[in-house]
């Protein structure tokens, strides 16, 4: 008999980044994608995130979005 293998559920999807005004596009589980949500969108959810559990795409992204916040937050002041 043959052991059963559990594979994530994994999905090529596109999130908008509003501080980026672009769209990223990342491998993630479906489960993945429902956490993003809930935590208000790509933005947020990299901010919030420890690097140790993002991939290195996610932590590209994650460093492009910090300094942009932070350009956004200058000009405005």
């Amino acid at each position: 008999k043959t052991k059963r293998r559990f594979f994530p559920n994994l999905q090529n999807t596109s999130f908008f980044s509003e501080i980026l005004c672009k769209k990223i596009k990342l491998k993630v589980t479906s489960k993945g994608i429902k956490t993003v949500e809930k935590n208000g969108g790509i933005d947020s959810f990299l901010l919030n995130a420890f690097n140790k559990n993002l991939s290195s795409d996610a932590r590209k992204y994650k460093k492009s979005i910090s300094k942009a916040s932070v350009q956004n937050n200058s000009k405005k002041d």
